[in-house]
């Protein structure tokens, strides 16, 4: 079945290419990009840790060819980086319906913070510094000192590690603070949404001022931002126990049953603690619609929402989801002939569908 899926796309995606393909295996390859398409800028915003191939088409891809990025959504957060900082915002259910869709955007200038440093001068572009299958890692730098956040799908945490340079947690107006110890706070934006600050214990909050909260006497370490799903001290004290163990990497396999046909896609998280007394086991993430309704891996009580529907909330290091296979031929019995033909009327239907839909050409970084 596989083999049938690759030669279809291959030839319904090849169709509109200008310059001869060359065959590779079961696809095609062309060295020639079609006309009026653009293409990948020469200049990478990336520093000297990202090596090989980049992935052009995921949904943080802007950020390599950006001085900043376009708006990211590693749902449920929003974010957005300039010279600022790391801009973040949760739409939730703040989201309306037009005929083009339903929209949940990030504000111009309205976000809930951002994640700062004490500058003289403002930062001049973000780079991307790592990623894995659904997380990615950021950095802001000035000569050798940085800012490096890590963040993706599903997770309500931002991860960030600092490098000789004072972070920031920078607002508009002035949070309403409801919880705070040495090394965790708890606080609603003017925007109405809840937030948990980490840091490792032996560091220390200073009190609000200016609208900015730093940390005592600390210009290298780590420190965990968190949406929380409700204002309350039972939610702070949950992401209080998962907040220092930092994803480092994800990892997606699939497998195909072939007697039931179902594919079963199993996520993995990989974790490093930044505080000695916490084990790196486990994490929380919120898991879409197509992923919790095709679990049996159990969720927490808490939820957000995204433009996508509900999120249910998940403490562990993996998740798995099973799915029917839809595509299911009978070719035992097909001529390579007659498959062609049916292969050719399936690429000019997709094709069709795809010419009357109103999307620029110009889509890298779309993505998930």
């Amino acid at each position: 079945m596989s083999a049938i899926l690759r030669i279809l796309f291959s030839l319904t995606f090849c169709v509109n290419v200008y310059a001869k393909p060359t065959l590779k295996g079961l696809g095609s390859i062309s060295y020639k990009g079609p006309e009026n398409i653009a293409i990948p800028p020469k200049k990478i915003y990336a520093t000297d840790n990202l090596k090989g191939p980049i992935p052009t088409n995921d949904w943080w891809s802007s950020i390599l060819w950006e001085k900043f990025s376009s708006n990211l959504f590693p749902h449920p957060l929003a974010l957005n980086f300039d010279k600022s900082g790391l801009r973040v915002f949760y739409s939730g259910a703040k989201k309306f319906a037009t005929e083009m869709g339903v929209i949940a955007g990030m504000p111009i200038q309205s976000q809930d913070l951002t994640i700062g440093a004490n500058l003289k001068s403002p930062f001049t572009e973000a780079l991307a510094h790592d990623y894995s299958d659904w997380f990615v890692t950021t950095q802001l730098e000035v000569k050798e000192k940085y800012l490096r956040f890590t963040y993706g799908h599903g997770s309500p945490f931002i991860y960030l590690e600092y490098q000789d340079i004072a972070p920031e947690i920078k607002f508009n107006v002035k949070p309403n603070i409801w919880s705070m110890s040495p090394n965790v706070i708890g606080l609603t934006s003017d925007q109405g949404n809840h937030y948990g600050l980490f840091i490792p214990r032996g560091n220390e909050w200073n009190e609000i001022k200016n609208n900015k909260i730093t940390i005592k006497n600390s210009k290298s370490g780590f420190l965990t931002l968190a949406l929380l799903p409700s204002k309350d001290l039972s939610t702070l004290k949950l992401f209080n126990k998962h907040a220092h163990n930092h994803v480092v990497n994800t990892k997606v396999n699939w497998k195909y049953n072939e007697s039931k046909s179902t594919v079963t896609a199993s996520y993995s998280f990989e974790m490093k603690s930044v505080c000695p007394s916490n084990k790196a086991d486990k994490t929380l993430t919120a898991l879409y619609p197509h992923q919790w309704r095709r679990s049996k891996t159990p969720t927490l009580n808490q939820r957000y929402q995204c433009v996508r529907g509900v999120m249910k909330l998940l403490s562990g290091n993996s998740f798995s989801k099973s799915s029917i296979s839809r595509f299911q031929f009978s070719i035992l019995t097909m001529t390579s002939s007659s498959f062609l033909a049916w292969a050719g009327f399936i690429s000019a239907l997709i094709l069709s569908v795809v010419a009357k839909l109103d999307v620029s050409l110009n889509q890298r970084w779309t993505g998930w």
